[in-house]
């Protein structure tokens, strides 16, 4: 059974406005000091807006695994299961669960291990090879919400096949993580060029980084939250 998600094209107003809203979270990065410092830092703008869309993007996929019943599949639901604990554990671990905010001291066992003695996994010294928790990341958003919806949309035999295991993010939101990844390197490059334009205390790498975590975190939200209002929309579940 083909599933409604594997359907969707990419909008030309929903490409704009998120490729204008991408360009903005950039766009801040050419404020003054003050203002990009509370940007990008720990426990920033930046940083929250990424945990809370991971954290949506939890509950989305949570609530498609309650709720779809009767329209998707076991293994389907049970992929639904496992990425919003996924995208929970990402959420909990970009504000170190809350450390810092709560006040309360890293664990002695983790503090030791943990290259920034904070209370997550992916500061571990185990991680701090070439297998690093941020290109495991990398690696699923990429297979995930890039290169899947991109084959599905190519090809119908495809998206029939992994629409029934898989919930398929919208082409869009593809397309949005590829111009992501361009305008921040973009972005990247020109302040390279021109110091006088970027102030902060921050490295301009790590600065531009935190921004581009985050969009991505927000894009795989409202692909979450799209997938789960489309479900919702659509026809009610068969009979059992």
């Amino acid at each position: 059974m083909e599933t409604d998600e594997s359907k969707w094209g990419a909008s030309p107003l929903a490409l704009l406005l998120g490729a204008g809203l991408i360009a903005l979270a950039y766009a801040v990065l050419l404020l003054p000091s003050d203002a990009v410092d509370a940007y990008v830092k720990e426990d920033g703008i930046v940083e929250w807006i990424g945990a809370i869309g991971l954290f949506a993007a939890s509950a989305s996929f949570f609530w498609l695994a309650l709720r779809s019943r009767g329209r998707w599949g076991g293994i389907k639901r049970l992929a639904a299961l496992g990425l919003a604990i996924v995208f929970f554990f990402g959420g909990g671990e970009e504000i170190s669960w809350g450390q810092r905010v709560l006040g309360f001291e890293t664990p002695e066992e983790l503090s030791e291990s943990n290259a920034q003695d904070e209370t997550n996994v992916h500061n571990l010294e185990i991680f701090d090879g070439l297998l690093t928790v941020e290109r495991l990341f990398q690696l699923f958003w990429i297979v995930f919400a890039v290169l899947i919806p991109i084959v599905c949309a190519l090809a119908l035999n495809a998206r029939r096949w992994i629409g029934n295991l898989l919930p398929i993010m919208p082409l869009a939101v593809a397309i949005l993580l590829i111009f992501n990844q361009l305008i921040g390197s973009g972005f990247e490059a020109l302040l390279d060029a021109s110091p006088s334009l970027f102030e902060s205390e921050y490295p301009l790498e790590q600065a531009r980084f935190e921004v581009t975590e985050t969009v991505i975190s927000v894009l795989l939200a409202a692909g979450a939250v799209a997938i789960a209002g489309r479900l919702r929309s659509g026809p009610p579940p068969a009979e059992a």
